[in-house]
């Protein structure tokens, strides 16, 4: 049973966008998941990750970390996907 589900998605402030977005175009979550991954399989817990489209389309590899770990994902379609463990 999962206990902890987790969003990602890219938040900027408005004023981060207006003055810095174009200077730093990348995303924070391929960077971001690693050790939010290494920390649910080092306290053996199991989550479900709601991922945005965008970071879906951007990042598959984000994906593929995620269900390489044994944890679930669902998009904003609504379907749940499992890892073939």
């Amino acid at each position: 049973m999962d206990i902890l589900t987790i969003d990602i998605r890219e938040v900027f402030h408005v004023g981060f966008t207006r003055r810095c977005r174009e200077q730093f175009p990348h995303f924070r979550t391929p960077y971001n998941i690693s050790p939010i991954l290494e920390l649910l399989k080092e306290k053996d817990v199991k989550a479900t990750f709601f991922v945005v489209g965008e970071i879906t389309e951007k990042y598959p590899e984000v994906i593929m970390m995620i269900m390489d770990d044994g944890q679930k994902w669902r998009s904003m379609t609504g379907r749940i996907y499992r890892s073939e463990s």
